[in-house]
């Protein structure tokens, strides 16, 4: 072999057995799962006579800040905000404020610290400092549920005031001391000085620690907290004032029919009446079951506009202008109901209409009711409830059983002289094995003026006992789960009542069964609910 032949084959052995390699990603370490740690602080944490205006927090490695401004809570809050940077592997923050006399101060950061790679965080860190002689040592903490429903409360700051006034402290004044509540509505506040305090918490819609808004939920203790020692044990329940205006929220039309829809229910009666004397004829008014709306149907032939004053009491007047239209000529009177379900043994029928019936004129010589072998039924009708488009048909029947009904023209008109088309169909009744039952006995010695509430697993309210029996049966429930609640309804007026701050007055107290109750389809459950004073 020639010397060209040799170095060509050593070539060529060369791109061969890059050819033949395979390419590999380097391999690394394990995934740092480890937070920043402290390496130094200057001045150190826990510093006392602190004079400084600004401090330094130096870590084992890189960091990065995130979410500060939703982490960072300062006790007591500053007027102005803290400057935060960062200088290699330290966090520096400047102090704008002047600071006040003999306080500890603590700064915490929550998880905001983290590290740049792995953006591992450093927990719940605190930097803490006081300007006097020695840093506070005493701590707080409970939890803040929601007045109503019991739920935890996240997000609400928790503030201490120094002294024994209440007044209007949230209202004007920073608190001396703040802490959050978490997701479970757990709070502390730590490194608190000996005194007497007040207490108070605040869903704060604007971040600036008062109490100045109307929609803002709040929490505080009807007593005053003497502080000697480190208290765990502390329970707040949240509410919203009860102090919006009423106003219209939503005016709509459908045909000659208008809808008012009101913020809240209202107390005293509405009235209505109308600007022009040349508008429509009223045909027929009613209120909404919550009473939080108004439905007005006027004349049939209405396309126009109109103006109405609206009024509650002597508390509220609004001018409503709307324009409504005419009916459809030729619509006949329709029943909304399908008649697809199968309805309750215990109860009488309800028919829908989608227009509110005339009271005087139901003719029940033109329906019949029959068995399913033709033998006549006899009934009897009436008009509501829950409204004036709902028939109510009311009979002597049997559990698991099917009856013919039949409508003919003329048996039910509604306010605009309308009648139906023939409605023929069939109405089955369950029976009482399908329904359980569910006995509940109170034993407590707390006052009697109370509503126990049966609700369904969500806390949806069905159906509500004022009579504050200890004993009270729920009938006819159909299978599934079942919640119970009390509510201590102080001033008897058979609703839950909120509070307010600067009279003092707490919403009042409910009280929820931990645990749902099953109900099974013809059983009895018995429940013993022991209420603690």
């Amino acid at each position: 072999m020639n010397l060209v032949q040799q170095k060509f084959t050593g070539i060529l052995l060369v791109l061969l057995s890059f050819s033949c390699a395979q390419v590999v990603a380097p391999t690394g370490g394990e995934k740092d799962s480890s937070p920043p740690e402290i390496i130094e602080a200057q001045p150190p944490i826990g510093q006392s006579n602190f004079t400084e205006k600004s401090f330094s927090i130096e870590f084992d490695e890189f960091i990065k800040l995130r979410n500060l401004n939703k982490q960072l809570l300062v006790s007591p809050p500053l007027k102005h905000e803290l400057k935060s940077r960062i200088k290699g592997k330290s966090l520096v923050v400047d102090i704008e404020d002047t600071l006040k006399a003999n306080t500890t101060y603590v700064i915490n950061f929550g998880s905001a610290i983290v590290d740049i790679t792995e953006q591992n965080p450093v927990e719940d860190f605190k930097y803490i400092f006081s300007t006097g002689e020695a840093v506070d040592s005493l701590s707080i903490s409970g939890n803040i549920l929601d007045a109503f429903d019991l739920e935890p409360q996240e997000g609400f700051n928790v503030q201490l005031y120094r002294g024994n006034a209440f007044d209007s402290l949230p209202i004007q004044s920073l608190p001396d001391y703040v802490g959050k509540t978490d997701k479970d509505g757990n709070f502390s506040i730590t490194n608190i000085g000996k005194g007497t305090y007040v207490i108070f918490a605040l869903q704060d819609g604007n971040d600036n620690y008062l109490f100045d808004r109307p929609d803002e939920a709040i929490a505080f203790a009807s007593e005053v907290l003497s502080i000697g020692s480190t208290k765990t044990d502390i329970e707040l329940f949240a509410f919203a004032e009860d102090n919006q205006k009423q106003f219209v929220e939503k005016v709509s039309t459908n045909g000659p029919l208008l809808i008012v829809q009101f913020k809240k229910a209202w107390q005293n009666p509405v009235g209505f009446q109308p600007l022009s004397k040349n508008g429509p004829e009223l045909k027929h008014f009613e209120y909404g079951l919550q009473k939080d709306s108004l439905l007005i149907w006027w004349s049939q032939n209405t396309d126009q506009e109109f103006a109405l004053i609206v009024s509650i009491g002597e508390d509220f007047k609004d001018t409503l202008s709307f324009e409504l239209d005419s009916l459809p000529k030729g619509q006949k009177l329709k029943v909304d109901d399908k008649f697809n379900e199968t309805y309750p043994y215990f109860r009488s029928v309800p028919i829908a209409f989608n227009f509110p019936l005339d009271l005087t004129a139901v003719d029940e010589d033109k329906m019949t009711l029959t068995r399913l072998d033709g033998k006549a039924i006899s009934f009897s009708t009436q008009i509501g409830p829950p409204n004036t488009q709902t028939l109510r048909l009311d009979f002597k029947r049997k559990e698991d059983s099917t009856y013919k009904l039949t409508i003919l023209p003329g048996a039910v008109t509604d306010v605009y002289g309308r009648t139906t088309d023939t409605i023929s169909t069939e109405i089955a009744f369950d029976k009482a094995a399908d329904y359980g039952r569910l006995i509940v006995k109170l034993d407590t010695t707390v006052a009697s003026n109370r509503i126990l509430q049966l609700t369904d697993a969500n806390g949806k309210v069905l159906r509500e006992d004022f009579t504050s029996s200890l004993t009270t049966t729920f009938e006819h429930l159909r299978p599934g789960q079942y919640g119970l609640k009390i509510v201590f309804d102080e001033n008897q007026n058979f609703t839950w009542d909120s509070g307010r701050f600067l009279e003092r007055q707490q919403a009042e107290k409910c009280i929820i069964l931990k645990q749902k109750i099953d109900i099974r389809a013809n059983w009895d459950k018995e429940i013993d609910w022991i209420i603690a004073e």
